[in-house]
């Protein structure tokens, strides 16, 4: 019975040691996890996520489209052996004044998953102040593997609007045989500004 509990809190000792942050380095550096020892955590130290938390807003007549972008921090990848922040993002489209809606991904809670959710950011190029990337999934809209993305810049002297652009990838796409050819549109509306609510 002591070899088995001892045996056990070793394990969790082992385990709990293997998932605390070692080496902490600052998002957006250039450095992968292989470049990297096992548990170094990829952390947004300079906080340059935290200024897009939050819902945004863009109206025009009856079409609303919000984002709602959350940071997650600290997350443990087991298969890569870091941990990381990064962003997520979800969004809704409607136009009928929010009664009914062409899209929502917008959900509570929020699932953490990068790959669970529609957009998905991990770095902010501290040269492009104010401008954050994120890779954008159209989920009505079949791309393929097609990396879309859009575009949150902070508008001039200003915390609390974004121009926001939806793009398809730049240059050609190629697609399997037998797969419907490329679909250029979006779900939603491509160029607009948005507020923080």
């Amino acid at each position: 019975m002591k070899i088995l509990i001892l045996s056990m809190l070793f394990f969790v000792s082992v385990k709990s040691i293997a998932q605390t942050p070692i080496n902490i380095v600052n998002i957006c550096n250039g450095l992968t996890s292989e470049d990297v020892s096992d548990n170094t955590y990829f952390k947004d130290i300079n906080q340059t996520f935290d200024n897009y938390i939050g819902t945004w807003v863009w109206t025009s007549g009856n079409e609303i489209v919000t984002f709602k972008l959350t940071k997650v921090t600290q997350k443990y990848f087991p298969e890569e052996r870091v941990f990381e922040d990064y962003m997520i993002g979800n969004y809704s489209y409607s136009t009928d004044g929010g009664t009914t809606f062409i899209v929502n991904t917008i959900t509570t809670p929020t699932n953490e998953e990068r790959e669970l959710n529609p957009m998905y950011t991990a770095c902010v190029n501290d040269d492009d102040v104010g401008i954050n990337i994120f890779a954008f999934d159209d989920v009505i809209i079949d791309k393929g593997n097609s990396y879309c993305t859009a575009t949150f810049e902070f508008l001039p002297n200003s915390t609390t609007q974004m121009q926001v652009t939806i793009e398809n990838p730049k240059g050609p796409v190629g697609r399997l045989d037998g797969q419907p050819p490329f679909n250029p549109n979006f779900t939603i509306p491509t160029n607009m500004i948005v507020t923080k609510q």
